[in-house]
């Protein structure tokens, strides 16, 4: 045989064996393709061929992807508060009709406490200190905040976080950030009272190709088998009912302000709504009493409740003000975990504890209320911090700074 003709065999040969494993790959992909359609769906199947070319091939993405879905403002707005004349709620408070918006006497307010509102910090404090991870989740569940109402969501970051997971120590930061970032936004924004945070989890999914490359994905959640929502709370329906009461009663608390741009009546009215009508739970066996609908609608709260509900009904003009975590020394000598809040008039910051303002929490009662109705209100550091020590835990093994308080009590 000659050389030509061996060369042409052996070309054959080569071409056979190619031609045949191509037919072996086409025929494989079509039957992984097929057996995966029927298995998952197609969509589900395009996702994965669209990650697994990510992962092999493409730059990855790491920015957040947000689908702007919110309940939460930075701030209020006249057309808001409008809308909350058609809610037909009845009022607890001294009258049952609810007063008529001033947008004037709104307007009016708004704009001064803008001005004089420290760098926006209004509904930002405890965000302002998160690292960049954190306030990557926490935007996040901020501006998708109203899929928490469904009580399940998956709320997706992609690829966000994988330069971080990446890194040996990455889990373990970013586990804490997001522990920080959801109770930040809890503390900033208290009209999220029916979720419970135990109920949120943090999801991280490896995937390793065999070119060794190795990437991360993040999702956050309901946890396994519960809802978002607080014990009180089983539907959507229900969760939305409170929401349109809690706003009814600040409603009608607020738009009974005579004088909104004056900051001492605005916390006055505020303050004195909640030591009146709210009663603290010593049994810690209640739902919400964390959160402002046990102290506005149950009537039943502990000190975070008291807190959450003041912040509620300043942030209704935008008065500066923050609920500030620590350690509270009682009228017993006794030192427990405690929450009050900072309010920022002219310049300055004072402390107020609406909790320890109510004559029940100290065993009093009607008769001696007006003597410590106002004993922490709008206080400075001198009469203030000797029982009050903030030190910002609300997340365990992390600690938020606070501003430093007036010197001197506030004087009207």
């Amino acid at each position: 045989m000659s050389v030509v003709k061996k060369k042409e065999n052996k070309f054959k040969a080569v071409f056979q064996y190619i031609k045949g494993m191509l037919q072996f790959i086409v025929v494989f992909i079509l039957i992984f393709l097929i057996v995966s359609i029927l298995l998952f769906g197609p969509k589900a199947t395009w996702e994965k061929l669209a990650e697994a070319n990510t992962g092999l091939f493409k730059k990855i993405d790491t920015e957040v992807p947000i689908d702007e879905n919110t309940i939460i403002k930075d701030s209020e707005n006249e057309e808001q508060k409008k809308n909350i004349k058609s809610i037909d709620i009845k009022v607890p408070y001294e009258e049952q009709v609810l007063p008529d918006f001033d947008e004037e006497k709104f307007n009016k307010a708004n704009k001064l406490y803008s001005e004089n509102e420290e760098k926006g910090l209004n509904n930002k404090w405890y965000f302002k200190q998160l690292d960049e991870n954190g306030k990557k989740i926490y935007l996040k569940l901020k501006n998708e905040s109203a899929y928490f109402l469904d009580g399940q969501h998956t709320f997706n970051f992609g690829y966000a976080f994988n330069d971080l997971l990446n890194k040996d120590n990455g889990t373990e930061i970013l586990e804490g950030a997001f522990q920080q970032s959801v109770n930040a936004l809890m503390f900033d924004f208290p009209e999220l009272f029916f979720v419970n945070v135990r109920n949120i989890s943090i999801q991280i999914q490896k995937t390793t190709y065999f070119t060794n490359k190795t990437l991360y994905t993040v999702t956050i959640s309901n946890s396994a088998n519960k809802t978002f929502y607080t014990d009180e709370f089983q539907t959507k329906q229900e969760v939305e009912k409170a929401r349109k009461a809690i706003e009814t009663i600040r409603y009608g608390v607020m738009e009974r302000i005579k004088n909104p741009s004056d900051p001492y009546e605005v916390v006055k009215v505020a303050h004195d709504y909640i030591v009146d009508t709210v009663d603290y739970d010593r049994s810690l066996e209640l739902p919400n009493i964390y959160n402002m609908y046990g102290a506005l609608i149950n009537k039943k709260a502990v000190c975070e409740g008291y807190a959450k509900s003041l912040k509620y009904f300043l942030d209704y003009y935008g008065l500066p003000n923050i609920i500030v975590a620590g350690k509270g020394k009682n009228d017993s000598g006794q030192v427990e975990r405690h929450a009050w809040n900072y309010v920022n008039i002219n310049g300055k910051w004072y402390g107020v504890d609406a909790t320890w303002d109510d004559p029940v929490v100290l065993g009093g009662s009607n008769i001696n209320l007006n003597r410590f109705k106002h004993r922490y209100f709008l206080k400075g550091e001198k009469s203030f911090l000797n029982s009050h020590v903030p030190d910002g835990e609300i997340v365990e093994g992390f600690n938020f700074d606070y501003p430093q308080i007036s010197p001197k009590d506030f004087i009207n």
